[in-house]
């Protein structure tokens, strides 16, 4: 089955699975991503993972294709050395709660020479609550093969959507390269994988 396919099912399933939730029952209605690095119409796979079995989706994958590589060296265009990709999640919530980033898992590739140095960094915020958290990983020569980040909120979480406004989140992430651009080099983001988590707010709009 190609990607396009499997994204289009998925999309179907995740349409059928809100639609079965009862009025007032949180659930993610709404998941966008394009960019350099995840075009529309590419290879992108989306995957939403209900972690507990309740039917509530607390967790989505994005596996990015081959397009989310940043590289540079001769030949190489100077625009190749950063590619992004920018997701925006609406999730649907009860009355007196709101829903929050409680960390992510992120994964890819580097291949540094000796002057060169890499960076995958994504910024967590809500729209119209202008509170941005980033996290990042950064990598310098000589270093090839995998990396891997956990962006951790001991429970606290990264960032919370307001109480009582309908606020979208969004992630948006972005790999590039720092150094000498004559040296071959490259960086990737392969996976990444936010958890949500849900709460109750308190009268006035505070949270619990």
């Amino acid at each position: 089955m190609s990607a396009r396919k499997r994204l289009a099912l998925l999309a179907v399933a995740a349409l059928a699975a809100s639609e079965a939730f009862a009025d007032g029952a949180a659930h993610i209605k709404g998941l966008t991503f394009n960019g350099s690095g995840c075009p529309l119409g590419g290879d992108t796979i989306l995957q939403l993972l209900d972690l507990d079995g309740d039917g509530l989706p607390e967790q989505f994958g994005l596996l990015f294709s081959g397009d989310y590589i940043a590289a540079q060296g001769p030949g190489v265009s100077i625009v190749e050395r950063r590619r992004n990709c920018n997701l925006l999640v609406s999730v649907t919530l009860p009355d007196g709660y709101q829903f929050g980033v409680a960390g992510a898992y992120h994964e890819g590739y580097a291949d540094l020479p000796v002057g060169a140095g890499g960076v995958q960094r994504t910024t967590y915020e809500f729209v119209f609550h202008f509170d941005p958290v980033s996290r990042e990983t950064a990598l310098t020569g000589l270093y090839t093969g995998r990396y891997a980040r956990q962006d951790d909120s001991g429970g606290a979480g990264l960032v919370w959507s307001p109480c009582g406004l309908d606020a979208p989140l969004s992630i948006r992430t972005q790999v590039f390269l720092e150094g000498d651009a004559s040296l071959p080099a490259a960086m990737s983001l392969d996976y990444l994988a936010p958890t949500l988590i849900w709460r109750r707010c308190e009268p006035g709009g505070a949270a619990r």
